[in-house]
C-alpha cells in the first residue's frame, strides 16, 4: 500500500517541486498569495495542497508562509543596507504582509 502524500507519487512530486519554484521565485511575497492562489498555479486543489505542505514542509500553510517571509526580511535587512531604513510598515508590505499589525504578529 503506497503511503499517503509518498514523494514517489508523480502528482506529489510535481506539486513539491511547484512549491520549490514558487520559493525561489518568492512568490511568496505577493500581498495576495494565499493558499487559494498557491493551488491554482500549482493546478491542484487547496485541501490536497495543505496536505502536502503538512506532510512534506511539516508546517501548516500560514505557517509555512508565514517563515518564508520573515526569513526573506532577515536576509533583506542583513544584506540591504536601504531595507533597514524602511519602516515596519514598508517592510511588512515589502515581504508581503497587508499590515504591520500581521507582520509584527508573526514574528
Amino acid at each position: 500500500m503506497q503511503k499517503l502524500f509518498d514523494t514517489e507519487d508523480e502528482k506529489v512530486a510535481t506539486i513539491l517541486k511547484g512549491i520549490d519554484k514558487l520559493e525561489t521565485s518568492h512568490y511568496f511575497l505577493n500581498l495576495y498569495y494565499s493558499l487559494s492562489t498557491m493551488a491554482k498555479k500549482l493546478k491542484t486543489n487547496r485541501s490536497y495542497l495543505s496536505q502536502i505542505i503538512k506532510t512534506h514542509k511539516k508546517k501548516k500553510f500560514n505557517e509555512f508562509i508565514n517563515d518564508l517571509r520573515i526569513t526573506y526580511a532577515i536576509n533583506r535587512l542583513q544584506t540591504d543596507k536601504q531595507f533597514c531604513k524602511f519602516s515596519i510598515s514598508s517592510i511588512a508590505k515589502e515581504v508581503g504582509h497587508k499590515s504591520d499589525y500581521s507582520f509584527v504578529k508573526t514574528l
